[in-house]
């Protein structure tokens, strides 16, 4: 096989095209021999009419060399499929070398797989990795909006639409993140749309980025406390300054017959919405003698401490007077210490 390979380099020197070789040499037994072959089979890609598919076959080699030469060489087709073959890569090990090389082919030929992309002509064999592969290697605000589009007229594959709605909700603008939230809202995967949830605190937090969802659609989900999703909702309101659900946020944190955690949650939020209605509710859910949630104290606790050091350290003595708990007074004292103004007040309240 080496003898032969060096033959199929001769050939090459001398402009001369050998098929049949070309053809024996991309099945020789030899790894190293076949990854030469695909090169070749690039080089004479304008001579031979079946050299996409004789480079195609090769993506899914055996030998992490022939893969990699044959992404690079499906970088010279400015065509949808090649990026498709490309991506299909992903289903095998990958190292640094590939996970170049397949970045250089989807730039190289991304005018042509975007424009389908964009249509709705890629499925990405229905695996979400190759979706969010694909757009992190383009990574524009122009294509988060475009990929906002397809998901609202439901042209992304059911397989991958979970990995597009993650990959949105890292990287999109405030609208897009409005767009994810509402398909969390929706979706029939509580746990699912939850993980979206997460994620779009994540960003807003990161980012501080601040959405407009549609009105109603996270506070329905406040009223189903069992529902995995209703606490990171509570949490969005908050975050994103819905300033209209600030009374149903209040209505829950302050019922006794909600769970601790959506109360949490909601109280959460309160602290996030900001102001003065916000220091008034945290200060009366710590000062309220028929309130007997430890849990629910030290969460506003630490909201006040998060929002208002000042107005916090005036609540800390009689806080830590009614919870010995050290890990409580510990995220009390973190929320103090994660302000630059905070050390100063949980000081003087000592």
């Amino acid at each position: 096989e080496p003898l032969k390979l060096e033959a199929l380099w001769t050939f090459l020197a001398v402009n001369e095209v050998n098929e049949p070789l070309l053809k024996e040499l991309l099945e020789a037994k030899d790894p190293h021999v076949r990854a030469a072959a695909v090169r070749v089979a690039a080089m004479w890609r304008n001579k031979i009419s079946s050299s996409y598919d004789l480079i195609k076959q090769r993506t899914n080699d055996s030998d992490p060399q022939t893969r990699l030469e044959s992404v690079r060489a499906l970088g010279l087709f400015a065509n949808k499929d090649a990026a498709e073959t490309a991506l299909s890569v992903l289903d095998k090990p990958m190292d640094r070398f590939l996970e170049y090389g397949l970045w250089l082919c989807l730039q190289e030929i991304q005018d042509a797989w975007v424009n389908a992309f964009t249509k709705g002509e890629m499925t990405f064999g229905g695996k979400s990795d190759r979706l969010v592969y694909a757009l992190q290697a383009v990574g524009t605000p122009e294509m988060a909006r475009k990929l906002g589009d397809l998901i609202q007229q439901g042209k992304i594959p059911a397989g991958s639409l979970q990995g597009a709605l993650a990959h949105l909700a890292r990287v999109g603008s405030p609208a897009e993140l409005a767009i994810v939230a509402a398909k969390a809202v929706e979706s029939a995967d509580a746990n699912g749309g939850n993980s979206l949830l997460a994620i779009l605190l994540d960003t807003s937090k990161s980012r501080q980025l601040r959405a407009k969802p549609e009105s109603g659609k996270l506070e329905a989900l406040l009223a189903k406390p069992a529902d995995s999703r209703s606490e990171n909702a509570a949490r969005l309101l908050g975050m994103w300054k819905i300033e209209p659900a600030r009374k149903l946020l209040e209505e829950t944190a302050l019922s006794a017959n909600q769970s601790v955690e959506i109360r949490s949650a909601c109280i959460e939020a309160i602290g996030l919405l900001g102001g003065a209605k916000s220091e008034q509710l945290l200060t009366k859910l710590l000062n309220a003698a028929d309130e007997k949630s430890l849990p629910v104290k030290t969460q506003a606790m630490v909201a006040l401490a998060s929002m208002n050091p000042q107005v916090a350290s005036y609540e800390m003595s009689r806080f830590i007077s009614l919870n010995q708990e050290a890990s409580s007074i510990s995220k009390v004292f973190d929320a103090f210490l994660g302000r630059k103004d905070g050390v100063a007040p949980l000081a003087a309240s000592m």
